[in-house]
């Protein structure tokens, strides 16, 4: 059966519920060229074990395919979602996913076998559902010949290390009619930096349906860091003193719109994590004491006290992650601190005690 979706009038819906694929032509009197064939689960075609389930809310129609990677299954489960187009063109495709949890396959993917060529999508399903996802950024061209359609493999999903259950879930597909081209870039502007922050907005644009946020450190090559369906992006994975440029473009089905830059400066500071990984050996008799190299750190200051938790004074300022303490009297407390050159951390390591042998 082929539900109809509030959010797609407009479209038409294929389909017939005595059939195992949607797929009735569309009548040339409709005077609508958007075409929208789905494929619920009820229509597509499973082999091996699968069970009907309703457990997961958000579901297309009210039940959905799951199985158990782990579960044994006498044939090869797979399932295929063939769809009847009204001919040959373009169109997206979107899989729906019912709400995730944890014990959803993280990794599972999809291939797309369209006009002679094979493409390939792992999507994760744990994440929340109740939606359509669509596989690509792109709308793909079908030849109307009979042989095209999308398929899951359960043999391509990696079982649970833990031997815990680890379903993976089949609900509908939908094939699409492009939506309209994104014709502009949004206006984005920053909302804050700092050391270890910067927040960009944008507005919102027209016909777009989420938004690809890309980056640069100092004029480098450039990556993608985001896909946002909202208008706000806070980046945590940031440098003080560093220059980043970003790109924010508009996506839907019909690929992404023109991108705009904007260039942040973040202002300089002492380092904001503290150190981590302290350990302490004692070798020939004297503490040896390493830790874990610090981000934005140019050398470290390790403090020493007589009792647990301090007063603790600066013995040493050295650049590497390792220092031995050859005054060290019979017992010791030490906190490492980073350090450059804005001054040192407000935060410390946890202290580490050592006693002579």
């Amino acid at each position: 059966m082929c539900l109809p979706i509030g959010s797609n009038s407009g479209r038409r819906q294929l389909g017939n519920s005595d059939m195992r694929i949607t797929g009735l032509r569309p009548s040339t009197s409709s005077g609508s060229d958007d075409i929208e064939v789905i494929v619920d689960s009820s229509q597509a075609q499973f082999q091996g074990y699968w069970r009907t389930s309703n457990v997961q809310k958000g579901s297309f129609g009210p039940t959905y395919r799951v199985t158990d990677r782990s579960q044994y299954s006498p044939d090869p489960r797979t399932v295929q979602w063939v769809p009847s187009l009204p001919g040959s063109g373009s169109y997206t495709v979107a899989v729906w996913l019912p709400a995730g949890s944890p014990d959803r396959a993280r990794a599972v993917k999809y291939r797309l076998f369209h006009a002679g060529s094979v493409s390939e999508f792992v999507v994760d399903q744990s994440e929340s559902g109740g939606g359509w996802k669509q596989l690509g950024r792109q709308p793909f061209f079908f030849a109307d010949s009979g042989q095209e359609f999308l398929e899951l493999r359960v043999a391509d999903v990696d079982a649970s290390h833990e031997g815990s259950p680890l379903y993976i879930q089949a609900d509908a597909v939908r094939f699409a009619s492009p939506p309209p081209a994104i014709g502009s870039a949004p206006v984005v502007a920053p909302l804050g930096t700092a050391v270890n922050y910067v927040e960009l907005s944008w507005g919102k644009v027209a016909h777009a349906s989420s938004f690809v946020i890309s980056r640069a450190v100092r004029g480098g090559p450039t990556a993608e860091v985001a896909e946002l369906a909202g208008t706000t992006y806070l980046d945590l994975d940031i440098d003080g003193g560093t220059s980043y440029t970003y790109s924010v473009a508009g996506v839907n089905g019909a690929g992404p719109g023109p991108a705009a830059l904007i260039s942040v400066e973040t202002p300089s500071g002492p380092p904001l994590e503290p150190v981590q990984g302290v350990t302490l050996k004692s070798v020939r008799g004297v503490p040896e004491l390493s830790w874990q190299p610090t981000r934005d750190a140019s050398a470290y200051l390790v403090e020493r006290g007589r009792q647990s938790g301090g007063p603790f004074a600066a013995v040493a300022e050295v650049t590497g992650p390792t220092f031995c303490d050859f005054s060290a009297p019979g017992e010791a407390f030490y906190i490492i601190r980073a350090v450059n050159d804005h001054g040192p951390c407000a935060l410390p390591s946890w202290q580490v005690n050592w006693k002579r042998p």
